[in-house]
């Protein structure tokens, strides 16, 4: 209906930012990669800032609105004769336009964490600008930062498994009434020689159950890498950029560029 559409718009918007900034990933990796003399800040503190903090904005937006597509369907599903009341369209692009600001605001904390730092390097002979964090609580309270890094993604993906759920057992059991219906409807009718209709529905039904499987499977698949490495980064502060297990972080980060690029096409 049109509140879906609503909601679908703003995942596309959002889908279509996280693509830009998929680019611009890769051009500032080729310049993390290249170091480019004359080129005032780190680069690898440059793509954080420029490109992988921006990305989380829209990634975590998309996450949230699947989310809120799933709520939507489940609630049609299980109270059919009050999900139009509750997402009227105004309600729905207030809601979405609400959820654009939330994580934007959200997210950009991560600026208000770390500063950029004028640094001297021996090996270049040159001072550049590195990002640092701040000691913990001396800008924000960690706790915000736990909240939009770790445990909303982890809420996020409990709602939309739930829901989804919710929603195939449902269908299913949709599915298998209409089934029983039709069976008995051909034996009563099965004298008058009266073909046996409905099928069309049914197989309507069974496209919407293999549609939303895939969907919820091709979301957990993109997004639970993503989480459990943050989880990684709560446990393990050595797991970071520039930590002891850098080449595995890095690595699971280029995997995870993949697979939200797959997510948001």
């Amino acid at each position: 209906n049109e509140s879906i559409n609503i909601v679908f718009l703003g995942m596309a918007i959002s889908d279509f930012c996280v693509n830009i900034l998929s680019v611009w990933f890769t051009v500032t990796c080729s310049i993390n990669e290249s170091n480019p003399p004359n080129f005032p800040f780190e680069p690898l503190s440059f793509l954080v800032m420029t490109a992988v903090i921006p990305k989380f904005f829209f990634i975590n937006s998309t996450c949230w609105l699947t989310a809120l597509v799933a709520i939507m369907r489940c609630l049609c599903v299980v109270l059919p004769f009050k999900v139009g009341v509750l997402f009227t369209p105004r309600r729905t692009a207030v809601l979405t336009i609400v959820v654009f600001a939330f994580f934007v605001f959200l997210y950009s904390t991560a600026y208000f964490r770390n500063e950029f730092v004028l640094v001297f390097f021996p090996e270049i002979n040159a001072s550049l600008y590195i990002m640092v964090e701040y000691s913990k609580g001396a800008v924000i309270d960690d706790t915000v930062y736990y909240l939009g890094f770790v445990a909303m993604p982890m809420v996020n993906m409990f709602i939309v498994i739930c829901c989804t759920l919710i929603l195939v057992i449902k269908v299913k059991a949709s599915v298998n009434w209409r089934n029983i219906a039709q069976s008995g409807k051909s034996f009563s009718m099965e004298k008058k020689s009266v073909p046996v209709t409905g099928r069309e529905s049914v197989t309507k039904e069974g496209k919407l159950t293999k549609m939303v499987v895939t969907i919820t499977s091709v979301f957990i698949a993109c997004n639970m890498p993503n989480n459990l490495v943050i989880m990684a980064r709560s446990f393990e502060p050595e797991f970071s950029e520039r930590g002891k297990y850098q080449f595995i972080f890095i690595m699971i980060h280029d995997v995870m560029y993949i697979l939200e690029t797959v997510n948001s096409s």
